[in-house]
C-alpha cells in the first residue's frame, strides 16, 4: 500500500485532469496539496485563513503537514498522488513516477482557462508557481525537480492534446513498471535478508557509509556500526557492489523509503533516485 503514481507537474500542466482519470481507470484513490490541506482544516476545526496565517508567520510548516497527513491516509490503499504534492515525495518510494510538462505559454493558457482570469494573472501565477514547486522540490525531497533521472516517464502533454489519451499512456507504463517489480519495493517491516529501496540525496560525509531509517535497521537485523551489501542493477547489465557501514538516518529522513550514501560511494557507480538492494554482510564490525 502507498503511492502507486507519482504524478509530478508544473502549474498548468494537467496533473489535475490526468489524476482524475487515473483514479476512475485505475480505482486509486487521489491526493493533491488542496485536498491535504482542506482536510488539515477540517480536522484542526480551523478555518482556511487561520492555517494561511499560522503557516505565513511560521506557527506552523504547512509542508511537513501536508507530507504528514497524506502519507498517513495511505498506508491502506493505494494511491495517485499529483500536483505540487508530488514534489514533496520525489525520491521516496512510488511504482511509478511521471513528469507531465508543457510549454509555458501553453500552462498560462491552461491556466487562464481554467480559473477565469485573464492572461496576465495566469502569467504571473504560473511563474510563482515554478519557483515554489522548485524551492519545494528542493528543501523537501534535496533534489532538482527538473532531473529527468528522478522520473520514469516524462510526458509533454501539449504534444497530445487529450487528457484520457495521456492517462493511458501512463496506465500502460504503471502496468508494465508493475509487472517488472513485481511485489514493488520490499517493505521495511519484520526481518527480512535484503530491501530493495531508493537512494536519496548524498550525505555529507565523504566515507563510505550508509544512512538507514529504524526501519530498515530493524528489517535487516542491523545497527549502526554494522556492515551492509550495496549492489544496484542499472538497464541488467551493470553491476555495482560495495560495502558500507550503517549510521543512522536524521530524523527528518525516517519513513520516507530511502537510503543515503556518502559522495564517495555515489561516485563509484550509485545515483539519486535509482533502486538498490541492501543486504547484511557477514563481516564484523573490526573489520572497519
Amino acid at each position: 500500500m502507498g503511492i502507486e503514481i507519482l504524478l509530478a507537474a508544473d502549474l498548468g500542466a494537467g496533473a489535475t485532469e490526468v489524476g482524475e482519470i487515473l483514479s476512475k481507470k485505475l480505482k486509486f484513490e487521489v491526493w493533491n496539496y488542496e485536498a491535504a490541506v482542506k482536510d488539515i482544516v477540517i480536522s484542526s476545526e480551523r478555518s482556511m485563513s487561520e492555517i494561511s496565517e499560522m503557516a505565513s508567520s511560521g506557527e506552523i510548516d504547512i509542508n511537513s503537514l501536508v507530507a504528514s497527513l497524506i502519507r498517513d491516509r495511505i498506508k491502506t490503499g493505494k494511491a495517485i498522488v499529483e500536483g505540487r504534492a508530488a514534489f514533496l515525495f520525489l525520491l521516496e518510494p512510488a511504482t511509478l513516477k511521471v513528469h507531465l510538462v508543457a510549454p509555458f505559454q501553453v500552462r498560462v493558457l491552461h491556466v487562464s482557462d481554467y480559473r477565469k482570469i485573464d492572461y496576465e494573472k495566469a502569467l504571473e501565477a504560473v511563474r510563482l508557481d515554478d519557483e515554489a514547486r522548485r524551492s519545494l522540490a528542493q528543501r523537501e525531497s534535496k533534489t532538482d525537480a527538473n532531473d529527468p533521472t528522478v522520473y520514469d516517464v516524462t510526458i509533454n502533454t501539449a504534444a497530445w492534446n487529450a487528457w484520457d489519451k495521456i492517462a493511458d499512456l501512463i496506465v500502460y507504463h504503471y502496468n508494465q513498471k508493475n509487472f517488472m517489480l513485481g511485489t514493488g519495493l520490499a517493505q521495511t517491516v519484520g526481518k527480512v535478508d535484503k530491501i530493495t529501496v531508493l537512494v536519496g540525496a548524498p550525505l555529507e560525509d565523504g566515507s563510505e557509509k550508509v544512512a538507514l531509517d529504524s526501519y530498515q535497521m530493524n528489517s535487516l537485523g542491523v545497527g549502526p556500526g554494522d556492515i551492509v551489501n550495496l549492489e544496484n542493477n542499472i538497464w541488467g547489465f551493470i553491476r555495482v557492489r560495495k560495502k558500507a557501514k550503517v549510521v543512522a538516518q536524521d530524523k527528518d529522513d525516517e519513513g520516507k523509503g530511502y537510503v543515503r550514501l556518502t559522495p564517495d560511494l555515489m561516485s563509484q557507480g550509485f545515483y539519486k533516485g535509482e533502486t538498490i538492494d541492501v543486504t547484511r554482510a557477514r563481516v564484523s564490525r573490526s573489520f572497519w
